[in-house]
């Protein structure tokens, strides 16, 4: 994408079948919902100890207190949108662009780096 944006690939759209299309935008908001409910649920088992061990140095004094935990995020809405659209168009093929081809197909939504970022700070814990 950021050949295509910086001009080496001129920005085109092609013609796609709208149920394959549909297919992938359902797995990927799929697989976003799940990665979001993991950091989510991470995030609360990560901020109830935050809060314990702040409760834990004030009883002893400490009067330095920082929790920094960044929330989730979820851009499910976004998923739904594209669905619902796709959804009520009544042709069989829809044109897209290359950027909606990287968002709706490979998943490389302008959000989702800092989503990946936030999401590993729970992965695994």
């Amino acid at each position: 994408m950021r050949r295509v944006l910086a001009g080496e690939i001129p920005m085109r759209s092609i013609e796609v079948a709208k149920d394959m299309l549909l297919i992938q935008l359902k797995a990927n908001r799929e697989k976003h919902i799940e990665e979001y409910n993991e950091a989510r649920a991470a995030f609360h088992v990560q901020a109830a100890q935050a809060l314990r061990d702040l409760a834990d140095k004030v009883a002893k004094g400490d009067t330095c207190l920082h929790v920094q935990l960044p929330l989730p995020t979820s851009h499910e809405d976004d998923y739904d949108t594209a669905i619902g659209m796709l959804e009520w168009e009544t042709r069989d093929k829809v044109t897209v662009t290359t950027e909606e081809f990287e968002s709706y197909v490979m998943d490389k939504w302008d959000w989702q780096k800092a989503f990946a970022s936030t999401v590993s700070n729970y992965k695994g814990r």
